[in-house]
Parts: C-alpha cells; structure tokens; sequence
C-alpha cells in the first residue's frame, strides 16, 4: 500500500457498499494465509463464489456487502461487493 499514489487511497476506503472496516477482521480470518497478490485474488474471488448463492429475489438497493457476508445469497452486484470489500480490507490489514 506504501507505494500506491495518494490520490488512490481514497478508491480503497470503505463506501456506502463496501464496508471495509466492518469486514476487515472477517477478511483477515479467511484470507490472512493466502500469500499477497494474484494468489489471494484468485482465493477471495473462489470463496465468494463458493459460499453465496444466486437468487434475483433477494436483490435490494440497500444491500451492502456486510449483508451479502452474513446472508450468503445475493446477486451479481453483491459477489461483487463483497469481493471488493474483502480485497480491500486485506490491503489495508497486511498488503496485498
């Protein structure tokens, strides 16, 4: 993270879908022994896809990606929060 430019920084901070610090812990728990980089990618993207289910009937505008962790049912745009949420929290908590 160190030798990202600081006009990104705020690109890896938490948003209204992506609570990074709320999921920092739990990300650090599943992925803490992945090793930085493609490898934990790879393991964030899998687990995502193994432990969410797909159901358009629990789409909702207000779901962020702390629901779709404790939930486990979403739809694209969810996988895909939680991903985020959970890449970016290994940033911030060892380095990706």
């Amino acid at each position: 993270m160190e030798e990202l430019p600081p006009e990104v920084l705020q690109f890896l901070l938490s948003s209204r879908y992506c609570e990074v610090d709320k999921l920092s812990l739990g990300g650090c728990e599943l992925f803490g022994h992945t090793s930085p980089g493609w490898a934990r990618a790879v393991w964030i993207r899998d687990w995502v896809h193994n432990h969410v289910r797909f159901d358009y009937k629990t789409a909702r505008p207000t779901k962020t990606a702390l629901d779709v962790f404790t939930e486990r049912v979403g739809v694209c745009r969810d996988y895909q929060h939680l991903a985020i949420t959970m890449t970016r929290a290994m940033i911030f908590r060892r380095g990706m």
